[in-house]
């Protein structure tokens, strides 16, 4: 994903819409230009004019940086100025693979813009992309901004965001991209406390559509105030480079102006032409240009783990039902997952998470979530993902970059089922009344520091034949350990997993410090079930007060004996408590 520039954030803010809690910093002025030989009262008429209004039709030819725009000022630009340049009409970025550029026109600043820009590239994409950025309101660290997502397979996603998080993301499934093609997109941002964000994206040979394709309302404390503009473009590291993207036609106005102001080329209603074939560049040295720390909005694909084979037509759940285990009221239903009353807020798309300290509250989340950032929380929220044909991971956080993730009162659970879903993955989180079902594997850990507490882990998905192992039974646990120390799971409710409640299986590396406790666990062939793997004992296990209900083999503890147990005040719903001390 791209580079996010760091900011220092001081106010706190609410966002209306969607409910994502966020800081802020202060913003920062600009200074218009005006004719010299102007009377002052043209000059102040002036300087309105050029502080709200922009236009570049980029019909000069410039060898290094974009010069000065027709109406606007001087475009200044981040990183080495070879990588722009002017030609055959259209403003040109050439970047690398893992790298960002910007050009900005720092003397407009306006609280109330509408903007039009026609824009192309000169290849397809590969890998995860480009991301190009039309920045609407930028005040010192903090933007508004309009995101275009070029994927791989041709698609496209508009992204409406602030800074480092993306406020809305929708697909445009009639519109696609390839090299060479011509995209309009229009965008307004009006108001202040709140500021209004709005855009839409169509071919440049269509009309435009009639209606906003993504809306949304902020009140950034930073943001409720003029701000410049700006065009970034971001290539994926995964990507094939350098990709050059070609802008043209950009025209800015107030949303007061005249209807059709703001029209350019191929915008309003008529049709527009083809992209022009690309003009070189023209010879300059390969400079390599410099890592910039440009503002970052992000939404990526959350699944971690490799592509699994497709999933074939004989994969059936099974219709064996999950443990029945009465539910205690610790960790039940009626205490897990988002309060009742609670308003959700619809957020179509992934959701990559990288400010650090963001809080997330109150979204309905239709895609995947990543966390890439520390001491995120993200509270009365639910996490539903999307189809895919890869592997599905609900909420990832298995970057190295999110230690003290925060999740709380809230539902993990997939609108799209199959055999490659899972719940969350990663390590340095903790997991606080959380509801997590009709997943593979609820909580899959492989690092250290995680806490699952009062939570309610149940109704595993299982296949009688999966296509990820072999066409036999899926190995589905509600909790599956691969290395890690300093875990915790206690006063949770745990159930309906096919391989185990709590698997422990040193996959990765060495398991140490360790306590399963005040548990009520059912369910797997051996609910509880620890294997060394050849890695020695697992240090530091404790399993004490659970009460387990029924398993497939009426098996309650398998651990190896080598590995000491600290074992203490369990209990069983029916029965005698069993425990296998069988070397595995």
């Amino acid at each position: 994903m791209p580079p996010f520039r760091r900011a220092r954030w001081r106010h706190l803010f609410t966002l209306a819409v969607t409910g994502i809690l966020l800081s802020s910093g202060a913003a920062v002025g600009a200074t218009a230009l005006t004719p010299a030989n102007a009377s002052s009262q043209q000059k102040d008429a002036a300087t309105a004019s050029q502080r709200h209004s922009a236009a570049d039709s980029f019909s000069r030819s410039v060898s290094s940086g974009w010069g000065v725009s027709d109406l606007g000022g001087a475009w200044r630009t981040v990183g080495q100025e070879n990588r722009y340049w002017v030609a055959g009409g259209a403003g040109r970025m050439s970047v690398r693979p893992g790298q960002a550029l910007r050009a900005t026109l720092a003397d407009v600043a306006s609280d109330d813009i509408d903007l039009r820009v026609r824009f192309s590239t000169n290849k397809a994409l590969t890998g995860r992309g480009e991301y190009l950025s039309f920045i609407g309101r930028q005040a010192g660290s903090l933007d508004y901004r309009a995101r275009v997502r070029l994927l791989a397979d041709g698609g496209v996603l508009l992204q409406l965001g602030q800074g480092g998080t993306a406020l809305r993301s929708v697909a445009i499934p009639d519109v696609t991209h390839a090299a060479g093609t011509s995209l309009n997109l229009r965008m307004q941002v009006t108001g202040t406390s709140p500021t209004t964000i709005r855009a839409k994206l169509w071919p440049a040979s269509d009309r435009e559509p009639g209606t906003w394709q993504a809306s949304v309302t902020s009140s950034t404390a930073g943001l409720q105030t003029a701000g410049n503009l700006a065009i970034e473009s971001y290539i994926s590291s995964s990507a094939t480079g350098p990709v050059t993207t070609r802008f043209d036609d950009l025209k800015v106005v107030p949303t007061s102006a005249p209807s059709g102001a703001a029209a350019s080329a191929g915008t309003g209603t008529g049709t527009g032409s083809p992209a022009p074939t690309d003009a070189p560049k023209p010879a300059t040295p390969d400079a390599v240009a410099p890592k910039p720390a440009p503002a970052k909005l992000a939404p990526a694909p959350a699944p971690a783990p490799a592509p699994a084979p497709a999933k074939p037509a004989t994969a059936k759940p099974a219709t064996a039902k999950p443990a029945t285990a009465e539910k205690p009221a610790s960790a039940s239903e009626s205490t897990t997952g988002v309060p009742k009353g609670t308003k959700l807020t619809v957020h179509h798309g992934d959701l990559t998470v990288k400010t650090p300290g963001a809080v997330i509250d109150g979204l309905d989340i239709r895609g995947f979530v990543r966390v890439e950032a520390p001491n995120v929380t993200i509270k009365n929220s639910i996490i539903r993902g999307r189809a895919t044909t890869g592997n599905a991971v609900l909420l990832y956080a298995g970057t190295g970059a999110s230690a003290g993730l925060r999740v709380i009162d809230s539902e993990i659970a997939p609108t799209h089922r199959s055999h490659l879903t899972n719940g969350v993955y990663g390590y340095d989180f903790t997991l606080t009344r959380v509801n997590i079902h009709h997943v593979i594997d609820a909580v899959h850990i492989f690092g250290d520091n995680v806490t699952v507490a009062d939570s309610w882990l149940h109704d595993n998905l299982h296949y009688s034949k999966d296509p990820t192992h072999g066409g036999g039974p899926s190995h589905d646990d509600s909790v599956q350990i691969q290395q890690g120390r300093n875990i915790r799971l206690t006063g949770n409710t745990i159930s309906g997993a096919y391989n185990a409640a709590v698997q422990v299986t040193q996959d990765r590396g060495t398991v140490a410090n360790l306590t399963i406790s005040n548990n009520k666990l059912s369910g797997g062939g051996c609910t509880i079930n620890v294997a060394e793997k050849g890695k020695g004992a697992i240090k530091g296990l404790t399993i004490s007060g659970n009460t387990f209900g029924d398993s497939r083999f009426n098996c309650n503890m398998l651990v190896p004996p080598t590995t000491k147990l600290a074992q203490s005040a369990n209990a069983v719903a029916k029965g005698v408590l069993t425990l296998n001390r069988r070397a595995q």
